[in-house]
């Protein structure tokens, strides 16, 4: 998925030998599932955003995904873009060409939702955090 976007959550220090505290895979847990929800938040409003075919069947909007790229105890990203498989045309509506106009809809998805996904992110490793202490 090259073709698109990355969000990246580099845990503080701080923040990573708290999770590592925790029962031994918790840390790893928690920190992908918060940063899937943020992802998940920029991938709706590129969802949102991309083009529409006034044909019927499928458009843009349905080959945007989102994908764990990596995640380790104190860091998971994960890529936003288009199958590059099944939709590795579609870059050239986000980026254009000399011939089409660019229609871009994954930067002003990140543009437009960042502060809304680290809200997110933040609630998600709250409530993780939590939950895994209730347990210990």
């Amino acid at each position: 998925m090259a073709d698109g976007m990355t969000v990246k959550l580099s845990g503080a220090s701080k923040l990573a030998r708290r999770l590592a505290a925790l029962e031994r895979n918790a840390g790893r847990t928690i920190l992908s599932r918060a940063t899937a929800a943020g992802a998940e938040v920029i991938r709706q409003e590129a969802v949102r955003l991309a083009p529409r075919s006034a044909r019927k069947g499928v458009h843009a909007a349905d080959h945007i995904k989102r994908r764990r790229v990596k995640a380790s105890r104190s860091r998971a990203e994960f890529a936003i873009g288009y199958d590059k498989k099944k939709a590795w045309y579609l870059r050239f509506l986000e980026l254009g060409t000399k011939f089409i106009s660019a229609q871009p809809h994954l930067r002003p998805a990140l543009d437009t939702k960042k502060n809304e996904a680290t809200r997110e992110v933040g609630r998600e490793l709250k409530r993780g955090i939590d939950a895994a202490r209730k347990k210990a």
